[in-house]
């Protein structure tokens, strides 16, 4: 395992043009949040440290994270990806 490298998954929208009430981060895919497929390929790569960048709906987008990821609350979410 590195220790220099880190890997950012970036869950701060609102995700409108996919539609629905929630974030699309939490739309289920095969039983699971789409957002833990993407932090469970994170947290095995090896890469360190694990960040996982929540803004809309942050507290449920959190509540996807495994232990040792790191969440980084993105208070600018609305202004788009570059200020997350």
């Amino acid at each position: 395992m590195t220790d220099d490298v880190a890997v950012a998954v970036v869950a701060a929208g609102r995700g409108s043009r996919f539609g629905g009430d929630g974030p699309k981060c939490l739309e289920l895919w095969r039983g699971r949040p789409l957002v833990s497929w993407a932090l469970e390929s994170a947290v095995s790569s090896g890469l360190f440290p694990v960040l996982l960048v929540a803004g809309y709906r942050r507290h449920e987008v959190e509540r996807a994270a495994p232990a040792g990821v790191d969440v980084i609350h993105s208070r600018r979410w609305r202004d788009g990806i570059a200020h997350s």
